[in-house]
């Protein structure tokens, strides 16, 4: 805001102040130009309020995008902030030069005009960086995606994904195998009312709930229904899921099918490795 309003003041003083302040009364001859027959206005070196008002606008533009852009040095893209760090600090450093050269100070030509085309051309390079970096991270994501689904699809697991409202928004082929559902009937649906018997819908909704706003229960047991309402008793192993700012969104949910175990009461050790197997694996991706 500062330097906007300083800006704003500048802007407004080569407006209002009469040109014999503004240049100076013996600051101002004129060149013919040698393409042309008319006659080009030149300053004369040493100070002119004109001068001072142009040099310290660039200078105070260049200065306040170095602060912007250090600021933001710690975001994703970095690379890019660095690229164009260095084209404001070029600006910068060539308008203090030039600032030498009109004070007559240095006998050179001016470097600002090079550096502002510079800066201009690394501008229009910055983009195609964004573009280059946001291919790569797409590709990325999708083979992370594919594994993914390659993972959960290929096995003999329950995976299930649901929102903070308990809605189903993902399920894996092998839990529709097992219930008898299509995926258009499931997706969407409210978990608890429709997979879960009603003697155990308010506990497990409450161990749900709970387990998104304090306590986790990373290992739970309790029975879901197939589409022609039998039971099967699910050993759950669950995740929270976050978006990128680490809010919670969900959970993820494994489950293993006991129900003929439980029947038949046989050892469930090497099947509960499998599903922690399952889940660390999960996690890694």
């Amino acid at each position: 805001f500062l330097f906007v309003l300083i800006i704003s003041v500048l802007a407004v003083m080569s407006l209002i102040m009469p040109d014999e302040l503004l240049f100076g009364d013996k600051e101002v001859f004129y060149l013919p130009d040698k393409y042309s027959t008319e006659n080009i206005a030149m300053i004369a070196k040493g100070f002119t309020w004109w001068r001072a008002i142009m040099d310290i606008t660039i200078l105070l533009s260049a200065f306040s995008m170095i602060i912007l852009l250090v600021k933001k040095l710690k975001s994703e893209h970095q690379k890019k902030i660095t690229v164009l760090i260095a084209g404001s600090v070029l600006v910068l450093l060539a308008g203090l030069y030039d600032q030498l050269v009109d004070l007559g100070l240095i006998n050179s030509t001016y470097l600002l005009p090079s550096a502002l085309f510079i800066f201009y051309l690394i501008l229009n390079f910055v983009p195609y960086l964004f573009l280059l970096e946001e291919v790569a991270q797409n590709m990325q994501i999708s083979q992370r995606e594919k594994k993914w689904r390659d993972l959960v699809y290929d096995v003999n697991l329950i995976v299930v994904g649901l929102n903070r409202m308990g809605h189903v928004e993902f399920i894996n082929p092998y839990l529709l195998k097992l219930t008898g559902f299509r995926e258009d009937e499931v997706i969407g649906k409210d978990w608890f009312e429709f997979f879960i018997p009603p003697k155990e819908y308010y506990s497990v909704q409450g161990a749900f709930i709970e387990a998104l706003e304090s306590e986790f229960h990373f290992n739970y047991i309790n029975p879901i229904l197939s589409k022609s309402r039998e039971e099967r008793v699910i050993n759950w192993h669950n995740v929270r899921t976050r978006d990128q700012n680490g809010n919670i969104t969900g959970s993820l949910s494994i489950g293993l099918d006991i129900t003929e175990d439980l029947r038949e009461k046989v050892d469930l050790t090497g099947k509960l490795k499998a599903a922690q197997t399952m889940i660390d694996k999960l996690m890694n991706k």
